[in-house]
């Protein structure tokens, strides 16, 4: 029972990752490497969502109540997932939080998708993205009506 509820969240998670995609296209994203790597991003994304759900599983297996465990579990979710180079570059955090950010899964499974979607390894953004329409960048966002520029933007020429 347990393995059919994290297949089926599997499949909600390729469908909606499928739809981001999708949107992303639309928008203009263009990834800057093969079609092979970005099915090697999209791989590693669903495999680090699907280990997530085995780990998400185990309070939901031993609480009872459904309000506590989805408590407990966000507890944990929300800290990690704004605590990481999602959001903006972990160079930007002060020290002491830059180390854990640094050393965090998802830190590390996102760092480690820009290089399959924009043959990037590195966590410096510092190319506009039109999936990221308010990214720290050096010049105007191509997607975004407005030219703002992020004040941790470097001044180089884009």
């Amino acid at each position: 029972m347990l393995a059919g509820r994290t297949l089926a969240d599997l499949t909600r998670s390729s469908v909606i990752l499928l739809l981001q995609l999708g949107a992303g296209i639309l928008l203009g994203f263009r990834w800057r490497t093969g079609i092979p790597a970005l099915l090697a991003g999209v791989a590693l994304a669903l495999a680090f969502g699907y280990a997530w759900s085995w780990i998400m599983a185990t309070p939901g297996l031993a609480g009872h109540n459904t309000e506590a465990i989805q408590a407990a579990v966000y507890s944990v979710v929300f800290p990690f997932t704004l605590v990481s180079s999602v959001f903006l570059p972990t160079q930007t955090m002060p020290g002491w939080l830059q180390a854990f950010a640094e050393h965090q899964p998802i830190t590390v499974v996102a760092n480690a998708l820009r290089g399959p979607c924009s043959d990037r390894t590195d966590s410096h953004w510092d190319r506009p993205s039109p999936v990221r329409p308010c990214s720290p960048s050096p010049g105007p966002q191509r997607s975004w009506p407005y030219s703002y520029r992020w004040p941790c933007a470097s001044t180089a020429a884009a």
